[in-house]
């Protein structure tokens, strides 16, 4: 690593990073700034911490119901419900918070 880092222009890796985030966060295809931030010598865990920026970390899913495993089943909408947000995972965006979850 200490080689890479060396090699590497600090600069260009920091831009190119800055653009994977800027195109996970929007509707712009991944590909190119990826390849361009690998090329510019990012590692592959430096790319991955900058979709994580944009993105979040990754849940697990339950592979039974196709879900985050810490989403519960609402037994009276019968839907899987996001337990840290408090609704349904299907829910439209801004939809109320249910706080007796």
């Amino acid at each position: 690593m200490a080689k890479l880092r060396a090699w590497r222009c600090g600069d260009r890796v920091h831009r190119t990073l800055a653009a994977v985030t800027a195109a996970a966060g929007g509707d712009d295809d991944l590909m190119p700034p990826m390849k361009e931030a690998l090329a510019a010598g990012a590692t592959v865990g430096e790319v991955c911490d900058a979709l994580r920026e944009a993105w979040g970390p990754s849940r697990p899913l339950d592979t039974q119901l196709g879900v985050p495993l810490d989403t519960q089943l609402d037994t009276q909408l019968g839907v899987p419900r996001d337990t840290q947000l408090g609704v349904p995972l299907d829910a439209p965006i801004g939809a109320p918070v249910d706080t007796t979850v």
